[in-house]
């Protein structure tokens, strides 16, 4: 616990750590709120709640630069207070931010903010934050979503920056402000995405589109997932 006026985890480059089973609340700090790695970084079980930023171009949560990997597995990130974001990724080129069986949301500003690198989102969700979902910001970056679901954030789903690649499958983009996506899915399988506007989607196979998942405003479970209603076209469509 920060007291909110201490920043959390600081990791620095070329040194490898793990969190397991821990929670990080009430961080406060300019170069980041509650965890800032240069370094290699797991999380495992980890709760990321309640903490802030003052600074422009931070994450409240996580801040990430340079080279560092970052894996999170069966983490939530929740309740933090940026103006920018709640995960900050600003990697150089080889940069990696690898997210398992996770929950980002109802955070104040963007989910996930990627710069360089490569990002790869896996059987998690990204919901109810006050900015975009996932957003890129550079040419270059790599965007992998699978097995996912980006929903009720209040400006797009996912932003992908000119010049970025992105892959999206088997994945739910729904009831996003703005809309669901904006810029080029470079590869799209069997997702279902509600609204396409200001969105080009490559040819792909079982998407479908302008249609309503019939998931509810609220995700529940410790990871808070969105449960499908019984009549959802998304139900074996995967």
């Amino acid at each position: 616990d920060g007291g909110d006026s201490k920043m959390g985890i600081t990791i620095y480059a070329n040194i490898a750590t793990t969190v397991e089973n821990f929670t990080i609340q009430h961080a406060h700090g300019s170069s980041g709120g509650a965890i800032y790695s240069a370094g290699v970084l797991t999380l495992n079980n980890v709760i990321i709640r309640n903490n802030r930023t003052d600074s422009v171009n931070s994450g409240a949560g996580l801040r990430l630069i340079s080279a560092s990997n970052t894996v999170l597995n069966n983490t939530v990130i929740t309740d933090n207070i940026s103006s920018t974001s709640a995960v900050y990724a600003a990697h150089g080129p080889s940069g990696a931010l690898t997210i398992n069986n996770s929950f980002i949301g109802n955070n104040q500003g963007i989910g996930v903010y990627l710069t360089y690198g490569s990002l790869t989102v896996t059987n998690s969700t990204i919901a109810n934050n006050t900015g975009t979902g996932i957003s890129s910001a550079m040419s270059g970056a790599t965007i992998i979503v699978q097995n996912s679901t980006i929903a009720h954030n209040d400006a797009y789903g996912l932003y992908v920056y000119s010049g970025a690649a992105a892959t999206v499958r088997n994945s739910i983009l729904a009831h996003n402000t703005t809309t669901d996506c904006r810029g080029t899915i470079a590869t799209s399988d069997h997702n279902l995405i509600s609204n396409t506007t200001n969105c080009s989607l490559a040819s792909g196979t079982g998407n479908l589109l302008q249609a309503d998942p019939r998931i509810p405003d609220v995700p529940v479970g410790t990871l808070s997932y969105f449960a499908l209603e019984v009549d959802s076209p998304a139900i074996d469509a995967g």
